[in-house]
């Protein structure tokens, strides 16, 4: 614990993990059904056919001056803010109902960009990946949000947004999904 401790704090990375399913799961379950999202159905299984929601609880421990840098998600996500100070900038994205997320933040392989590039295109053909592109991907003013301990965000899929940490705290994400079309005809 010790060795992990010191390589965080030195790092400037933000650390997460994954919650435990006796928390995740009945919290995922009871705020689909609050939101209506996945018409409020949960299998965490994944077995159920009729399954039409899904959901993951994370926690992120961010170190002072820890930037995630311009990147959207596919799921709807809720942050509550634990201990410390995070200032959110938000700005408009123009794909709707992503498939996935757009994380060129991230050094990911090739197929993962082209598939991110791909699902972005069906809904914004002129889509440009990159951090650099923010200007033909997004639209409106960028607004600043900042969390002190015990505020809560909600943020749409599709929506750029950075995150700074400005003081060392902890923030639970809590991050919603339903069901595509595409996953329901697919099964």
């Amino acid at each position: 614990p010790q060795t992990a401790h010191v390589l965080h704090i030195s790092s400037n990375y933000a650390s997460y993990c994954r919650a435990p399913p006796e928390l995740e799961q009945p919290l995922v379950s009871l705020m689909l059904r609050d939101t209506g999202l996945g018409l409020g159905q949960y299998d965490p299984t994944g077995e159920k056919l009729t399954t039409l929601g899904r959901g993951e609880v994370e926690t992120f421990i961010g170190t002072k001056k820890h930037l995630t840098d311009w990147h959207t998600d596919f799921q709807e996500n809720f942050t509550i803010q634990l201990s410390g100070r995070k200032k959110w900038t938000l700005k408009q994205g123009t794909v709707k109902n992503p498939l996935r997320g757009t994380t060129p933040h991230y050094r990911s392989a090739d197929d993962v960009i082209e598939n991110q590039i791909k699902a972005a295109r069906l809904s914004n053909p002129d889509f440009q990946f990159g951090k650099q592109d923010l200007e033909s991907n997004a639209f409106g003013e960028e607004i600043e949000i900042i969390m002190d301990a015990g505020d809560v965000l909600y943020f749409p899929a599709g929506m750029w947004h950075k995150v700074e940490t400005e003081e060392y705290g902890v923030s639970i994400n809590v991050s919603l999904m339903g069901s595509t079309y595409a996953s329901l005809v697919c099964k």
